[in-house]
């Protein structure tokens, strides 16, 4: 069973810090929590930064695997379908289709 998460804003308290990268947490700053299996009987919440949270859940780009956070390419084609960064576009495609081709020519 995974975690759970949520997404709630948080005020941080003087003293806390991101449970994964140590970070501490400005004020007014997004805080996710974290719940992992097993911490339900105990009660533990663990708080996350806005980046380790990304890392951990965003949707990843098909091209880089890195988290799309802003803008998504989404990309319908012959060869299947993929989202990416605006960025990975042009090298997704170019390699997809160079697949695609060598598979049709087979």
């Amino acid at each position: 069973m995974g975690c759970s998460s949520s997404s709630d804003k948080k005020k941080p308290s003087n003293d806390s810090k991101c449970s994964h990268c140590s970070k501490g947490f400005e004020p007014g700053e997004t805080m996710k929590t974290i719940t992992l299996p097993g911490d339900a009987a105990t009660g533990t919440v663990h708080l996350r930064c806005e980046n380790d949270w990304r890392k951990k859940h965003a949707k990843k780009c098909d091209h880089c695997d890195d988290p799309m956070t802003t803008q998504i390419i989404t990309i319908t084609a012959d060869w299947g379908k993929g989202k990416v960064h605006p960025e990975c576009e042009m090298a997704y495609t170019r390699k997809k289709e160079e697949k695609h081709n060598k598979k049709k020519n087979k």
